[in-house]
Order: C-alpha cells, then structure tokens, then sequence
C-alpha cells in the first residue's frame, strides 16, 4: 500500500481468558497498518501485541470492546467484539484421574 494512508482495521477483538475482574483480547492485525505500534485506550501507552488485558472490570457487568490500528496518517475503522462480554472466573483445565 502507498505511503500516505491510514491503516486498514484488524479483526474484531476475542476474548483469549477471563478472571472475576478483567478480560485477556487478542486480535489479528491488519494485512497493511504502516506501524508496529498499538495504544492503549485512553492513553498514548505503546501495546507492541495485538493482545491486553482489561482489568478492574466490575463482576457480573457486560463489556463491549473494539480496536484500531493507527500511523502517522491517522486511524483505521473499528473492529468490535461481535458480543457483549461478562467477565467470569473460568475453570482450569481439570484432569480426572480414575483410582
């Protein structure tokens, strides 16, 4: 892709684990964004992966998530969760062992 333009957007953000209190995303980034950088939401924090941890979540409260990807030349279009997400304790993997 030609200098001078913004990046395409990355896939919408899924859901990689969850605890009571935050959500781990991961997202695929896109074919061309023209940087290796990524921002943290409300913060000019460099995420260097397409993945973060939200944490601080409220139990029992649903979340919506979206990404972007940004260069020099602005910001391409969101990718959204395509679900609302509630953070839970998940279960480890349990390995059952017959006596």
């Amino acid at each position: 892709m030609p200098r001078g333009y913004t990046p395409a957007p990355p896939s919408p953000p899924r859901v990689v684990d969850t605890t009571r209190t935050s959500i781990s995303l991961a997202w695929t980034k896109p074919t061309y964004d023209g940087t290796d950088q990524w921002y943290r939401v409300h913060t000019t924090a460099t995420i260097r992966n397409a993945e973060f941890t939200v944490t601080g979540l409220r139990p029992s409260q649903k979340y919506r998530f979206r990404v972007a990807a940004t260069n020099i030349n602005g910001i391409s279009e969101y990718s959204e969760s395509p679900a609302e997400i509630e953070p839970v304790e998940r279960l480890g993997n349990v390995t059952c062992i017959k006596h």
